[in-house]
Order: C-alpha cells, then structure tokens, then sequence
C-alpha cells in the first residue's frame, strides 16, 4: 500500500518509538511534520504536506493518495496527528504577518507546499516525462525514473515514491553512501583532491583485480542490511592510492548496478540515465558510471543544483509562473558519456564477482555485530 518496505528510517517507526520511550511527549505532540512541513506552518499557521514527503512516511496509500486507515489502526497511531495531504504544486497558504515580520518576505505571498528531496531531485533532473529516468550521486546514491504507477518490486530491494507531479510516481532505489564513501577514501588517501581523481582515471578499469564494497553506512537498495560493511578484496602490496580510489568509484558503480537490474526487471524500458548530483562532476566516475551501467549517461547544466531547481519548478507551477515543461528547459543536457563495449564486458563479470562477494561476507557481518554488542553491554 505504501510503496515501501518496513524500515527504522521512515516517520511511523520514529512515531512508534516516541510512543514507547517519550509517551508524554508523543501525546502532547499536535502534529508530526517534515521538515519542509514545520516551515510551512512557521510560514502558514497551515499543518500541512505533500504527497511525496506522505509517501517516505508507512502511513500513505499511494494509489489513492489518502492516508491509510488501515496502516494507522493496526499501528494504533491518530489520523488527527498527521497534516493534511496535497499535491506537491498546492498552494497551501499565504505569509502571515508575523512570518513576514521575521523573514523579510511580503505579507500575502503564497506558499506552495513543495515536495521531498528526492522528487524535487527527479524534476530537477528533468525527469517529468514516464520512462525518463536519473541517477543521482550525492552523499548517498539513487536511480530513479518517472512512472504511471507505482513498481512494486516483489523482493523489495527497491521502493516507490510519489512525485513532485500529481499523477506520476517515482519508483527508485537508493544506496547509503556514495559521494560519502568517497570524501572519506580522499580524506584517508590524500591532501589533493583533483590529483587523485586524474590519477584514479588513469588507473585500467577492473582497478587491478581490486574489490571494493561502499558499506560504510550499512545498505539499503538492494540488501537492505544495516550489518553491511565495507571491504578491500584483493589488496596485494604492488596497489597504490591510486588503485585503492579507482576500486572506490567502481564499488559504489557495481551497486548501483544491482539496483538498476533490479529496476530493469520490471521496466525494461530504460534506455538512458541523466546524471545529477555533486559526484556528477567527476569525469572519471561520469565514464565508470556508463560502462558498469552499460547507458549512455547525460551529463546536464544543472548537477548540484538539480534538487533546488526542482523545488523552484513546483513553487512555479504552483502559482502560475510555469508549467511541467520548464524542469526540462533548464536541465538541458550539455554532453552524453557513452559506454565502452569492452569495458561492459569487464564490469559485468564484476558485478558478479561484487555480488558474489557480499553474499559470501553476509554472515560475518551479523557475527561482527554480535560481538559488538557482546563487548559493548
């Protein structure tokens, strides 16, 4: 019903936990919001939200766009404690006079609800249109596309937000760290950034028969292990800071990987990838990302600046200035990184190989944690 599978990162889970170890403040609590929602309110006196940020809840029917009745008796949770749900384009309220008093912004000014990160990431990517489809690379890592109707993947390794627009769908699956395994490879193997992306792009792809699994937050998509941690496979002494960087960008290209499969099972009508996202300004990861995806890979105007330029796209459209078609007019597409034939080749065997590798260190993880636990109680 909701599009997502039962996780500790989504709001009914902390709503629950609230209720069990703060229960006085859980039933003094008005409202649960998002964060977008309680600058709105600030903004409004108006409790309210979108139906993407409803979505990452577990307490939102996305068929019928409604908060779900069943989900909130079987968790024992109010629906009077939740804010009214809208389109993501809704103009929810006007700037009252003590908001105006205390931001600068005119008294009356309306204010559209806005939508989560991920959706105003799609739009902003220029990912309106169903079968469009985006990769993110930030901090953490996603591949996304626009859709009619939810996906719901049977084996749960990848989900289904609503998005920004009122009858589309995003489904996706997103990876912990991406850009963050990153920045914390480069703080450990050097003081010069931009020298060691040159030196990982020259390094052959396949990083001299070096693994390297990005866990270091644990996983979602497609494992959905927290336990998940990360790993050199490989390492002999002849590899260099180089190598190691290489085996970084590869390792969080093998899974998104394995979630773009996991996607293309059910819509096997992906045909190319727009590429958003601070980790989109590598060269380097821009040609691994399409070699180990095996699609062409559009790098646009708008990479960092992608999620911001959607969350303008709905304000727009919202209060008349725009319509669906102005996120692709910005997010224009200035090159196409193609994949190397030879290189698919490569990946695809590695893919395997990285799959086959978590799989064997699955069940030492649980026993690592185990004794975690064991030395820490």
């Amino acid at each position: 019903m909701s599009g997502h599978r039962i996780s500790p990162a989504y709001c009914a889970a902390k709503m629950l936990w609230l209720r069990n170890h703060q229960p006085e403040l859980f039933h003094r609590a008005a409202y649960f919001l998002n964060p977008k929602d309680y600058l709105v309110q600030r903004l409004t006196n108006v409790f309210a939200t979108d139906y993407s940020d409803a979505s990452g809840t577990l307490l939102f029917d996305l068929q019928r766009r409604t908060w779900d009745e069943t989900l909130l008796q079987a968790l024992r949770l109010s629906p009077e404690q939740l804010p009214t749900l809208h389109p993501s384009t809704a103009v929810v309220g006007t700037v009252t006079s003590a908001a105006a008093q205390a931001t600068g912004l005119a008294p009356g000014t309306p204010v559209v609800i806005g939508g989560g990160d991920g959706a105003c990431a799609g739009v902003g990517a220029g990912v309106v249109e169903p079968g469009d489809a985006y990769c993110y690379t930030g901090s953490s890592a996603w591949i996304s596309i626009s859709s009619l109707q939810p996906v719901l993947d049977p084996g749960q390794r990848t989900f289904t937000f609503h998005h920004l627009h009122p009858k589309r769908f995003c489904p996706m699956g997103t990876m912990q760290a991406a850009g963050g395994v990153r920045d914390w490879a480069w703080k450990l193997l050097t003081d010069d950034a931009e020298e060691l992306d040159a030196a990982a792009a020259a390094i052959a792809p396949g990083a001299d028969g070096l693994l390297f699994l990005p866990y270091l937050l644990g996983e979602r998509s497609p494992h959905w292990n927290p336990l998940a941690r990360s790993a050199f496979v490989g390492l002999t002494m002849p590899h260099d800071k180089s190598t190691l960087a290489r085996a970084v960008l590869e390792g969080v290209a093998f899974n998104l990987r394995l979630i773009l499969d996991t996607l293309r099972a059910q819509v096997p009508t992906i045909s190319a990838l727009r590429l958003i996202g601070g980790g989109s300004k590598s060269a380097a990861w821009q040609q691994i990302l399409a070699d180990c995806l095996g699609l062409p890979i559009h790098i646009l105007t708008l990479k960092s600046e992608a999620t911001s330029w959607g969350a303008a796209v709905a304000g727009g459209v919202g209060v008349g200035l725009f319509d669906w078609s102005m996120a692709a007019q910005r997010a224009t597409v200035t090159a196409i990184v193609t994949p190397q034939a030879h290189n698919l080749r490569l990946y695809n065997e590695l893919t395997q190989l990285f799959l086959e590798t978590y799989q064997a260190l699955e069940p030492i993880y649980a026993r690592l944690a185990q004794l975690q636990r064991t030395q820490q109680a």
